[in-house]
């Protein structure tokens, strides 16, 4: 029998450090050192900003900030259930697995729960406090140009590394698109991105209010 990991209770900054390893092994879990600790499963408590569900792909998400960052917890196929009935404004507490994918760190949920008292975050920052004292802010000023091509051609953009790519192609096609807002098939069409890429860098876009939906499968930029 493999036994279960424990889950951690770390601030969502944290997850952010160091490179992500991965035990030897074809089943070997994902995992970050903090603290001398192998941290491959979370035990999260934050708020809920901002949810995004497209049930025809089989894709969910919601996205927590604990204060001192914030983090994504994608649902997808038969795990979708663990996200329902999510609302901005809920503070859940999250059990999940750590994972990454396009250099972006997400939470896999196992475990979903709204508190009903809000007291439950302060108490968990408390302890976090305790273990590993305030979170320090997190910044990353490299910056690099890459050209972004668009329906009216190629762009040159600036931006935060290389993990940022994907996110400034969309945006860059959404602030080039006709007064009609770009379409959510042109995503796919013109920068060649799989609907799970798509979906995780628009709803971080809809999150930061960088665009907005103007109605279904249309977005503008702000």
């Amino acid at each position: 029998m493999i036994q279960r990991k424990p889950a951690y209770k770390i601030w969502i900054s944290q997850l952010s450090i160091g490179q992500m390893q991965k035990e030897p092994g074809e089943f070997g879990s994902q995992f970050i050192i903090v603290k001398d600790k192998n941290i491959s499963r979370v035990s999260i408590v934050a708020t809920v900003v901002d949810t995004f569900v497209k049930p025809e792909s089989g894709f969910s998400s919601i996205s927590l900030d604990d204060g001192s960052g914030t983090v994504n917890v994608k649902a997808f196929k038969d795990d979708l259930s663990l996200l329902e009935n999510i609302k901005v404004g809920d503070i859940v507490s999250v059990f999940g697995r750590l994972r990454e994918y396009n250099d972006e760190r997400y939470i896999l949920p196992e475990l979903v729960k709204v508190l009903d008292n809000p007291n439950w975050e302060l108490v968990r920052k408390l302890e976090l406090i305790n273990e590993y004292g305030k979170p320090e802010e997190i910044k990353d000023d490299g910056k690099e140009m890459i050209e972004v091509a668009t329906e009216q051609g190629t762009v040159v953009e600036e931006v935060s590394g290389s993990s940022s790519d994907i996110r400034n192609r969309v945006l860059s096609l959404v602030e080039h698109a006709g007064p009609d807002g770009a379409d959510y098939s042109k995503f796919a069409e013109v920068l060649k991105l799989s609907d799970e890429e798509i979906d995780g860098v628009l709803k971080e876009l809809l999150s930061e209010g960088e665009i907005y939906q103007s109605r279904p499968g249309k977005y503008k930029v702000i």
